[in-house]
């Protein structure tokens, strides 16, 4: 418990968002999860086989409103005993405002041989 405590304290002193990912049991802010419900299992093939979602994101409520439709993906199980975690924060990259368009009259004006090899060096 105490570990908790002072890990609070910790993100609480934080300027910036901040997120945590590995093996957790217990929830601070935990990011959803979609794909899987448990990241665990003891890879029985018979009536004893356990799941457990051992494996979370937790992440402060700042951090949570930055980024609030970030998820965490938990894939299917596929070697060892663990399941694959994708963390996504959903990020949107700002688009130019420029248009970007060819127009195939170009391609006649003797500069452009000239122009395209200096624009991709840039």
């Amino acid at each position: 418990m105490k570990f908790w405590q002072e890990l609070e304290q910790k993100i609480r002193g934080c300027a910036r968002p901040i997120t945590l990912i590995g093996d957790f049991n217990q929830v601070l802010i935990e990011l959803p999860t979609q794909g899987m419900w448990y990241t665990w299992s003891n890879d029985r093939s018979d009536s004893n086989i356990i799941y457990e979602l051992l494996d979370r994101v937790l992440v402060s409520s700042d951090w949570f409103e930055k980024f609030p439709n970030a998820s965490l993906m938990v894939l299917p199980i596929q070697r060892l005993d663990y399941s694959p975690l994708v963390f996504d924060m959903d990020m949107v990259v700002q688009q130019s405002k420029c248009i970007k368009r060819f127009e195939a009259i170009w391609l006649m004006d003797d500069t452009l041989k000239h122009i395209v090899p200096r624009a991709w060096s840039v």
